[in-house]
């Protein structure tokens, strides 16, 4: 299921633009796809709003 998960997310970037950056590099590494995948699936479903917040700070840059 982890792995289901990890490919949609991809997925799902790369139909709305959001998987390459304005220089062409990948917003997500493999590893951070590993983690985010494993704190999602880890997380509380009450805590579901967090993880959306934080997946979409990361995916923004904000904080770099």
């Amino acid at each position: 299921m982890t792995r289901s998960a990890a490919a949609l997310f991809v997925h799902f970037l790369q139909r709305n633009g959001m998987l390459i950056d304005a220089n062409g590099e990948s917003r997500v590494s493999n590893n951070a796809l590993a983690a985010i995948t494993l704190m999602v699936a880890m997380s509380d479903p009450k805590e579901k709003e967090l993880m959306i917040a934080l997946i979409a700070s990361m995916l923004s840059g904000e904080g770099e």
